[in-house]
């Protein structure tokens, strides 16, 4: 009887019976890791359908202009022309640069602490060097009693319920640098 294995390759179950069906799968996960990593590169694919574009509308204006200074035609229509055509060069560059600058992703860190009977969150917001703080306020807002943070029991996940007089409490955002 011959052995038979089985992989689990990304969503589907595939069998293998021999070295040479292991090494290739492993190939092809390989191919579709390298794909994966190649469509994740172009960010914005829309983009080059518009560079493309702006390089034939450059080409198009300037051979215009030059044709119509060829011509003896006024230099409004050639000046109009180039004029175009640097408007399209900025174009190009602004798409470039668009294509090239860094996203910027918040770093989100959320922290839970756990002190008797009910877990105690809040969350910490990273975002250009400025940091965020959500806290529950030291005091309720509608009967005006102390809380504390051990206290309260969270509804939500920016919402804490007032063990006083069961109202719900909105967390309040503190920001320092």
């Amino acid at each position: 009887m011959a052995t038979s294995y089985w992989l689990q390759f990304n969503c589907a179950t595939i069998p293998w019976r021999s070295q040479t069906d292991w090494q290739y799968l492993l190939v092809i996960k390989k191919r579709l890791e390298r794909r994966a990593i190649i469509m994740q590169s172009s960010r914005r694919p829309g983009y080059a359908v518009g560079i493309c574009f702006m390089f034939f509308w450059v080409c198009g204006v300037s051979w215009i202009g030059i044709m119509a200074v060829q011509s003896g035609a006024p230099l409004f229509f050639a000046f109009a022309a180039f004029g175009m055509a640097v408007l399209g060069i900025m174009a190009i560059v602004s798409f470039v640069r668009q294509i090239h600058a860094p996203q910027e992703l918040p770093l989100v860190t959320r922290h839970t602490t756990y002190s008797g009977a009910s877990p105690t969150e809040y969350v910490l917001s990273q975002t250009q060097g400025r940091k965020i703080v959500y806290q529950v306020p030291s005091r309720c807002p509608f009967c005006g009693a102390p809380i504390s943070n051990e206290e309260v029991d969270w509804v939500g996940p920016l919402q804490a319920k007032c063990p006083s007089c069961m109202s719900t409490i909105n967390v309040e955002e503190r920001g320092f640098q």
